[in-house]
């Protein structure tokens, strides 16, 4: 009969140490998840994670500007586009490609530089891009890839002139957020 005593205590021990250790369990789990939801709902941070959705990479010269058309990088201007990107690793910087349309898609020929007024790291001031422009494209610091307020104030200037020009941001080496 001591024997069924004894197994009654340990059980009795048992469950309070099971209890304190799926507490401390989902503790910790609630603290964790506190600390991701504060962490990704600065405005930083909601501005990466948007903008990481928005945006597109370039697959073999070829890009998604949205409503399912694509972007074609011709006669080496990827390249040529990579380059002036690791020129300014610090820096924005602007350029206009230029090329033609066809069904909606756009196919970029050429890269062209327009003179750089004043170049920061989350800043650019460059002279207007030729009319015939068909991307007016400009960097934004690692992964911030949304336009800020000026851009989108610029970027109607722009379509005033020529309604087929997109603008794009780009905000990594590849990556790009373009507007309509």
């Amino acid at each position: 009969m001591d024997k069924p005593k004894v197994q009654e205590r340990e059980e009795t021990e048992e469950k309070p140490q099971i209890f304190k250790k799926v507490l401390l369990g989902a503790f910790t789990i609630i603290v964790i998840l506190m600390l991701i939801f504060y962490f990704m709902t600065t405005p930083l941070m909601q501005g990466i994670i948007i903008g990481l959705f928005e945006s597109s990479t370039v697959d073999k010269n070829a890009v998604g500007i949205g409503q399912g058309k694509m972007l074609f990088f011709e006669d080496n201007t990827y390249d040529r586009l990579m380059g002036i990107y690791d020129k300014n690793p610090e820096r924005e910087f602007k350029v206009c490609l230029i090329g033609r349309t066809n069904n909606g898609n756009y196919f970029i020929n050429e890269v062209f530089e327009p003179k750089m007024i004043y170049q920061d790291v989350d800043k650019v001031i460059a002279e207007p891009c030729p009319d015939e422009t068909l991307v007016s494209l400009h960097s934004h610091p690692f992964r911030q890839c949304l336009p800020s307020e000026v851009d989108l104030n610029n970027f109607e200037l722009i379509k005033k002139k020529n309604n087929n020009t997109l603008m794009a941001v780009m905000c990594e080496r590849g990556r790009f957020n373009f507007y309509r």
